[in-house]
């Protein structure tokens, strides 16, 4: 096989608590719950046997791409391929840096489409588990590649990624949009390293966890996530615009974790148009509506 590709859709995070001091990543991670969207990201793969290193591109562009070469590195290193130099293309359609899992979606498409590629030396759990490592030891994700891999909505229960971790989920049932506004990036593992943001999200992160976990559906989730991002605190000036003409107009509204954004659900799209169409008079920013994705990543 010359080349090989794979899907990831994009992920948020509602809501979660940190698991991140275990040695092995793999049982490393985070417990909460998140979603999915359909956008997110095709990686094309291919080798480069007349070159001497791997060339990242992301949308077109050249990137050192670090979490992609952490992935190529794991997974040569699992499947016992002796490393060679690669040709990665990224197509990515979420806003990235913005808290919609980007470098989680890009480990994960590649780790699936380079098993693809070599012709599946890896199970499905260990190649999924490449990217979880490649993520959190690069601490641009914790429980993204989980959700990512699952589609829906998914309740992590226990951290790490198979066999360590559980994970848990449900999908809504009926046609639902989801309506983000984005501001502009957010470091997720300067957020991640901050001992104050620390402590409040594994205050908070549990209880809505639990409660979720009482009444699964997709607005008991808005509900919980909005309150974390209340007790998180870290919306911005726009963020706290924004998130008052939500309410104005019978949103809630919930923070993406973490960019400097937010979004909220709709039942149709009319319903998310007519709301974009609002967030347009106030706000010159990005505005993404995409149906939450039932399907997980898969080789294509």
């Amino acid at each position: 096989m010359h080349s090989a590709k794979a899907f990831s859709p994009a992920h948020i995070t509602g809501f979660f608590t940190i698991q991140d001091a275990l040695e092995n990543p793999e049982q490393s991670g985070s417990l909460g719950a998140g979603f999915c969207i359909l956008n997110g990201t095709v990686t094309k793969v291919r080798p480069l046997r007349r070159s001497n290193r791997t060339v990242v591109k992301i949308n077109g562009q050249f990137s050192p791409a670090p979490v992609s070469v952490k992935t190529a590195s794991l997974f040569f290193e699992a499947a016992g391929i002796t490393p060679e130099p690669l040709s990665i293309n990224h197509t990515v359609t979420a806003p990235r840096g913005s808290g919609f899992g980007t470098s989680g979606s890009g480990a994960l498409s590649l780790a699936m489409a380079l098993n693809k590629l070599y012709g599946f030396p890896l199970s499905e759990d260990k190649t999924a588990a490449v990217a979880h490592c490649a993520d959190v030891l690069c601490k641009t994700g914790l429980g993204t590649v989980v959700g990512e891999r699952k589609g829906g909505f998914e309740l992590r229960l226990k951290a790490g990624t198979p066999p360590y971790g559980v994970i848990d989920g449900f999908c809504p049932g009926k046609p639902l949009f989801a309506v983000f506004i984005c501001f502009g990036p957010l470091s997720t593992s300067d957020s991640l390293t901050d001992p104050k943001i620390r402590a409040d999200i594994n205050r908070y992160g549990n209880v809505h966890l639990q409660r979720l976990k009482e009444n699964p559906v997709a607005e008991q989730f808005l509900t919980e996530a909005s309150l974390f991002s209340e007790e998180v605190g870290l919306y911005s000036s726009n963020g706290r615009k924004a998130a008052e003409i939500f309410r104005k107009n019978g949103f809630l509204p919930a923070m993406l974790m973490f960019g400097d954004g937010l979004y909220t659900f709709c039942s149709s799209r009319k319903e998310a148009q007519n709301l974009k169409k609002i967030l347009k008079k106030n706000f010159k920013n990005d505005i993404l509506i995409s149906m939450i994705s039932e399907k997980g990543a898969r080789t294509l």
